[in-house]
């Protein structure tokens, strides 16, 4: 057996570890750069229903394509890919153990052969 260690990052009421490329040998080879968690607060005037509110968010820099893994607790509340130079970033579907924090979602193939950007954020 191969085990991947990751420190557990913890924010308020975050805690998140990426772990990497969850069908690889070297899943962590994959990781090329990881933001810390950072956390701020949206005023009522800036929310889209009025309410005030925390946002924690992170990024990560990694190769692709494949099945990315990561540690969360709670589950965030999207997962932001951006495509590449000049386009639009979208948002990617994912999947979510409560009971384990398996957090798991599909990078699509890099284009130019560019690392994807992803941000991640629990609202």
């Amino acid at each position: 057996e191969i085990f991947t260690i990751t420190p557990i990052e913890t924010s308020g009421r975050v805690s998140w570890a990426p772990i990497g490329l969850g069908d690889m040998l070297n899943s962590g080879g994959a990781l090329l750069d990881v933001g810390r968690l950072e956390e701020a607060t949206i005023t009522a005037d800036a929310a889209q229903d009025g309410q005030r509110g925390e946002i924690i968010s992170t990024s990560i820099v990694t190769r692709g394509p494949g099945r990315f893994v990561a540690f969360s607790q709670p589950a965030p509340s999207r997962i932001f890919i951006d495509g590449g130079y000049g386009s639009v970033p979208s948002e990617l579907a994912f999947d979510y153990t409560e009971e384990t924090g398996l957090l798991s979602f599909i990078l699509p193939d890099e284009r130019n052969e560019e690392a994807h950007q992803v941000a991640i954020s629990w609202d």
